[in-house]
Protein backbone atom coordinates (compact mmCIF):
# COMPACT_ATOMS: atom_id res chain seq x y z
CA UNK A 1 0.00 0.00 0.00
CA UNK A 2 2.86 2.37 0.79
CA UNK A 3 4.38 1.76 -2.63
CA UNK A 4 1.28 3.24 -4.23
CA UNK A 5 1.60 6.41 -2.17
CA UNK A 6 5.20 7.00 -3.33
CA UNK A 7 4.25 6.66 -6.98
CA UNK A 8 3.02 9.31 -9.42
CA UNK A 9 2.14 9.30 -13.09
CA UNK A 10 4.70 10.52 -15.64
CA UNK A 11 3.52 13.81 -17.20
CA UNK A 12 4.81 12.68 -20.61
CA UNK A 13 3.68 9.06 -21.00
CA UNK A 14 1.26 8.60 -18.08
CA UNK A 15 2.99 5.49 -16.72
CA UNK A 16 3.41 5.06 -12.97
CA UNK A 17 6.86 6.02 -11.64
CA UNK A 18 8.42 6.84 -8.28
CA UNK A 19 7.65 10.27 -6.92
CA UNK A 20 11.39 10.93 -6.41
CA UNK A 21 12.35 9.89 -9.95
CA UNK A 22 14.33 12.36 -12.02
CA UNK A 23 13.80 10.51 -15.31
CA UNK A 24 10.92 8.35 -16.47
CA UNK A 25 11.94 4.71 -16.80
CA UNK A 26 9.30 4.10 -19.46
CA UNK A 27 9.67 6.98 -21.92
CA UNK A 28 13.12 8.27 -20.92
CA UNK A 29 12.01 11.90 -20.46
CA UNK A 30 13.68 14.02 -17.81
CA UNK A 31 11.22 15.14 -15.15
CA UNK A 32 13.26 18.07 -13.82
CA UNK A 33 13.75 21.14 -15.94
CA UNK A 34 17.20 21.93 -14.48
CA UNK A 35 18.78 18.65 -15.53
CA UNK A 36 21.51 18.98 -18.13
CA UNK A 37 21.28 15.76 -20.09
CA UNK A 38 24.80 16.11 -21.48
CA UNK A 39 26.48 16.99 -18.22
CA UNK A 40 28.97 14.51 -16.96
CA UNK A 41 30.73 14.43 -13.68
CA UNK A 42 34.18 15.90 -13.87
CA UNK A 43 36.79 13.20 -13.49
CA UNK A 44 38.97 13.29 -10.46
CA UNK A 45 42.37 14.69 -11.49
CA UNK A 46 45.21 12.22 -11.23
CA UNK A 47 47.58 13.22 -8.51
CA UNK A 48 50.63 11.58 -7.02
CA UNK A 49 48.49 9.91 -4.35
CA UNK A 50 46.00 8.22 -6.67
CA UNK A 51 48.22 7.49 -9.69
CA UNK A 52 49.09 3.85 -10.27
CA UNK A 53 52.76 2.94 -9.86
CA UNK A 54 54.89 2.18 -12.92
CA UNK A 55 54.27 -1.45 -13.81
CA UNK A 56 57.44 -2.22 -15.88
CA UNK A 57 55.45 -4.57 -18.12
CA UNK A 58 56.87 -3.54 -21.51
CA UNK A 59 60.45 -3.54 -20.27
CA UNK A 60 60.02 -6.89 -18.53
CA UNK A 61 58.65 -8.44 -21.73
CA UNK A 62 61.55 -7.03 -23.76
CA UNK A 63 64.23 -8.29 -21.38
CA UNK A 64 62.50 -11.67 -21.26
CA UNK A 65 62.63 -11.94 -25.05
CA UNK A 66 66.09 -10.49 -25.68
CA UNK A 67 68.09 -11.12 -22.52
CA UNK A 68 67.37 -14.07 -20.25
CA UNK A 69 63.91 -15.61 -20.23
CA UNK A 70 64.05 -17.70 -17.02
CA UNK A 71 64.44 -14.61 -14.85
CA UNK A 72 62.23 -12.50 -17.10
CA UNK A 73 59.20 -14.59 -16.20
CA UNK A 74 59.42 -13.36 -12.60
CA UNK A 75 59.59 -9.79 -13.88
CA UNK A 76 56.48 -10.25 -16.03
CA UNK A 77 54.51 -11.90 -13.21
CA UNK A 78 55.23 -9.02 -10.84
CA UNK A 79 54.56 -6.42 -13.54
CA UNK A 80 51.12 -7.86 -14.21
CA UNK A 81 50.31 -7.82 -10.49
CA UNK A 82 50.81 -4.03 -10.27
CA UNK A 83 47.69 -2.95 -12.15
CA UNK A 84 45.60 -5.78 -10.73
CA UNK A 85 46.43 -4.89 -7.14
CA UNK A 86 45.99 -1.17 -7.76
CA UNK A 87 42.57 -1.71 -9.37
CA UNK A 88 41.55 -3.77 -6.34
CA UNK A 89 42.48 -0.86 -4.08
CA UNK A 90 45.61 -2.45 -2.63
CA UNK A 91 47.99 0.47 -3.19
CA UNK A 92 50.69 -0.88 -0.87
CA UNK A 93 50.62 -4.26 -2.61
CA UNK A 94 50.79 -2.54 -6.01
CA UNK A 95 53.82 -0.51 -4.91
CA UNK A 96 55.52 -3.65 -3.59
CA UNK A 97 54.83 -5.51 -6.85
CA UNK A 98 56.21 -2.54 -8.80
CA UNK A 99 59.42 -2.65 -6.77
CA UNK A 100 59.77 -6.39 -7.39
CA UNK A 101 59.04 -5.96 -11.11
CA UNK A 102 61.73 -3.26 -11.32
CA UNK A 103 64.21 -5.46 -9.45
CA UNK A 104 63.61 -8.54 -11.60
CA UNK A 105 63.64 -6.53 -14.81
CA UNK A 106 67.04 -5.06 -13.97
CA UNK A 107 68.43 -8.41 -12.80
CA UNK A 108 67.23 -10.05 -16.02
CA UNK A 109 68.78 -7.27 -18.10
CA UNK A 110 72.22 -7.48 -16.49
CA UNK A 111 72.30 -11.29 -16.39
CA UNK A 112 71.28 -11.31 -20.05
CA UNK A 113 73.96 -8.81 -21.02
CA UNK A 114 76.53 -10.86 -19.12
CA UNK A 115 75.31 -14.02 -20.83
CA UNK A 116 75.61 -12.45 -24.30
CA UNK A 117 79.09 -11.10 -23.54
CA UNK A 118 80.21 -14.57 -22.41
CA UNK A 119 78.74 -16.12 -25.55
CA UNK A 120 80.57 -13.63 -27.80
CA UNK A 121 83.85 -14.25 -25.94
CA UNK A 122 83.35 -18.01 -26.20
CA UNK A 123 82.61 -17.81 -29.95
CA UNK A 124 85.72 -15.69 -30.51
CA UNK A 125 87.79 -18.18 -28.49
CA UNK A 126 86.45 -21.16 -30.44
CA UNK A 127 87.05 -19.46 -33.79
CA UNK A 128 90.60 -18.50 -32.85
CA UNK A 129 91.30 -22.00 -31.58
CA UNK A 130 89.98 -23.47 -34.81
CA UNK A 131 92.15 -21.14 -36.89
CA UNK A 132 95.21 -21.78 -34.75
CA UNK A 133 95.20 -25.46 -35.56
CA UNK A 134 97.10 -25.95 -38.78
CA UNK A 135 95.81 -28.92 -40.70
CA UNK A 136 99.00 -29.10 -42.78
CA UNK A 137 101.10 -29.75 -39.69
CA UNK A 138 98.92 -32.74 -38.96
CA UNK A 139 99.52 -34.22 -42.38
CA UNK A 140 103.25 -33.56 -42.13
CA UNK A 141 103.31 -35.49 -38.89
CA UNK A 142 101.80 -38.53 -40.60
CA UNK A 143 104.53 -38.66 -43.27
Amino acid sequence: MQEKMNNVNCPYCGEEILATAKKCKHCGEWLEKDVNVYATSTPKPISIENAPPKNWLVKSILVTIFCFWPLGIAAIVNAVKVNTLFAAGNVNGANEAAKKAKKWTKITFFVGIGFWILMIVWIIFVLRAANAYDYYDYYDYLD
